[in-house]
């Protein structure tokens, strides 16, 4: 299976987009704004970084097929 990293984890749309991607079997990362704090679904691994830090969110990003900002 494929390996995702989802930005905005924790808002409306992106904590279903992590879930389902969970649920469909794949590996879901999740880029939080505050990882030790966030609350994500259940088979969502949460990644420190931030995309407006250049830099940081390499390591997230290591062996990622996809990414996602979800919008909503």
């Amino acid at each position: 299976m494929s390996t995702f990293l989802v930005t905005g984890p924790t808002g409306n749309v992106g904590r279903h987009v992590g879930s389902a991607l969970s649920a469909a079997g794949h590996e879901a990362r999740a880029l939080p704004r505050g990882p030790a704090s966030a609350v994500l679904p259940h088979g969502v691994t949460a990644v420190r970084g931030d995309l407006s830090s250049p830099g940081t969110p390499a390591p997230a990003l290591r062996d990622v097929d996809s990414w996602t900002r979800p919008s909503g």
